[in-house]
């Protein structure tokens, strides 16, 4: 299969980052978002924010980690990088896994369950109705810069450089 040339490489690179920030930044507003609406006294403020984040997650953070993840592919098919050759990579695959089943899943699925529960038997608000919400997204949030890292350090690098030291 043909491979990237250097220029092309630099763009997957710079696309890749810009994906990356807007999918954290994205989480990061929704868990500002939820944390708002959580720990509201008032319904009404509750159901605007608490909307905000289905709409964040719906029409911001899905589309981005779908197209990060188109762009893995891609990179896994036209560089040198693979899927599988190194072990990082093959982490990051999981832990990509693991994110979004805690957003599809985990988050939207407890929002739009507390929004039916909410709207049967109101709000009580905190960490009574939020707390796996915020724990959920506080996961998202700690996996997600944890890939960052992983990225940046190249595990794989970090070992063949101690040894030379």
């Amino acid at each position: 299969m043909p491979k990237l040339k250097k220029s092309g490489l630099k763009w997957m690179h710079i696309i890749h980052i810009v994906l990356i920030g807007i999918w954290l930044g994205g989480v990061v507003s929704v868990s500002a978002f939820a944390t708002i609406a959580l720990f509201q006294t008032d319904e009404t403020v509750f159901s605007n924010n608490i909307a905000t984040v289905s709409i964040l997650l719906k029409t911001i953070i899905s589309p981005v980690a779908f197209i990060t993840i188109a762009q893995g592919i891609l990179y896994g098919l036209f560089t040198n990088w693979g899927f599988f050759k190194h072990k990082w990579i093959a982490f990051k695959w999981f832990l990509m896994l693991i994110v979004g089943l805690l957003t599809g899943i985990g988050t939207r699925g407890q929002i739009n369950s507390l929004i039916a529960k909410v709207k049967d038997y109101g709000f009580t608000g905190g960490l009574t109705d939020g707390g796996l919400i915020i724990t959920l997204i506080a996961l998202q949030l700690i996996i997600l810069i944890y890939m960052i890292i992983i990225s940046a350090y190249k595990p794989k690098n970090i070992i063949n450089s101690s040894k030379n030291n």
